[in-house]
């Protein structure tokens, strides 16, 4: 990109086109903007856990999403980008209770595996 003189590239976007580091570091926990983030394998020793959330969907449906991996990737010596994995899991009648205040969740069977 930077051969070709186009100034319009920013700095940002010219280091994401030449690539990751080839270490990865793996984090069980991670805090952006003051928000703390647990990996299910972290959280599911606790009594009360806080790896999942739950999100509507487009269509007034409503999905549980379930924290797997943080991944960090470094792009030149100054751009640091943390990936979230996350599993996914659909919340109709069937698959969510709630009793006593406590929402429980089915979560056998995960949607959007393959995205």
């Amino acid at each position: 990109m930077r051969q070709s003189h186009n100034h319009q590239v920013s700095h940002e976007l010219f280091l994401l086109s030449s690539g990751c580091y080839q270490q990865v570091i793996s984090y069980t926990t991670c805090v952006v903007k003051r928000v703390l983030f647990l990996t299910y394998n972290c959280d599911i020793r606790r009594k009360t856990q806080n790896s999942g959330v739950s999100i509507p969907g487009t269509g007034g449906e409503v999905y549980y999403e379930q924290l797997q991996e943080i991944l960090e990737l470094q792009y030149g010596p100054e751009l640091l980008v943390f990936l979230f994995y996350y599993k996914w899991f659909r919340c109709d009648g069937r698959r969510m209770v709630t009793e006593n205040n406590v929402t429980s969740i089915d979560i056998s069977t995960e949607v959007f595996k393959d995205d």
